[in-house]
């Protein structure tokens, strides 16, 4: 078989004889066409304001403070006295909580 012919099967197989993709309605000639669509979106809307998830906030507050009891405790635990670390750790964990919570929830407050 010469490199210039085809077989005969292959002449009416073509890829690209239907469509895949439907034309775009608005559709502008442009070689950066994600670029385009990005700077020629419609204007964004305001995000709606965030509603306070009392669940949420309860298990941001007590995850926040668990962390913090089990890393004092660790820390004690290496120092000697597990106790007081679980302690210390609570300690620095119930401000740190109340932080988290404040901070995962600030559109909330304001």
């Amino acid at each position: 078989m010469n490199e210039d012919e085809t077989p005969a099967a292959a002449e009416h197989f073509d890829v690209h004889e239907s469509k895949i993709q439907a034309s775009a309605v608005f559709a502008k000639p442009c070689g950066f066409s994600l670029l385009q669509s990005l700077v020629c979106s419609r204007q964004m809307e305001p995000e709606p304001r965030q509603s306070l998830d009392p669940a949420g906030a309860g298990a941001v507050l007590a995850g926040t403070t668990a962390a913090s009891v089990a890393v004092g405790a660790l820390i004690g635990w290496a120092a000697g006295s597990w106790a007081v670390g679980a302690l210390v750790g609570a300690v620095v964990g119930i401000p740190a909580a109340i932080f988290a919570v404040y901070r995962r929830y600030r559109r909330v407050f304001s």
